[in-house]
């Protein structure tokens, strides 16, 4: 009996600690290689909006739905994709991975004129003091970030 809990005490612990180096591993590699791309305004526009209260928040982003902005996304992906299968391809066609990297850099300019245009939409409807408040949120979150401190000017 004693034998039988040592080795379910065992067990769990071997899961435990497995689960936890697994966590560590997870948050030392950074995050998903689709996040580290360039800024997109709109991307993290209703956390820098914390100033604003909720029901204005939502008035604003339901305004402007991120349909179109996930479409864009998601194309983005498939070229990547494209990208990942021309490299691999055995025996290499350049030309192929040429033609990825050209699909890729229209997806990537398309989702980003999107996203802007959805950006000055947003920014458009807000008072002159939100915008002031919301340049000082983005100021201020470039700054916990590791960003450079800005002059104003």
């Amino acid at each position: 009996m004693k034998a039988k809990w040592l080795v379910v005490s065992l067990v769990v612990s071997l899961v435990l600690n497995l689960a936890l180096v697994g966590f560590l591993f997870g948050k030392a590699s950074g995050p998903p290689p689709w996040h580290r791309g360039a800024f997109d305004p709109v991307a993290g526009l209703p956390r820098l909006m914390g100033f604003l209260p909720k029901e204005r928040r939502q008035q604003l982003m339901e305004q402007h739905p991120r349909r179109q902005l996930r479409d864009s996304l998601r194309d983005m992906r498939r070229a990547q994709r494209a990208m990942d299968e021309a490299l691999a391809k055995e025996p290499f066609d350049a030309e192929a991975l040429a033609t990825a990297l050209a699909r890729y850099r229209q997806h990537f300019a398309a989702g980003q004129e999107r996203s802007h245009a959805a950006f000055v939409a947003i920014a458009a409807e807000l008072t002159a003091e939100e915008r002031r408040s919301f340049l000082s949120s983005v100021r201020r979150r470039g700054e916990r970030g590791g960003g450079r401190k800005r002059e104003d000017r």
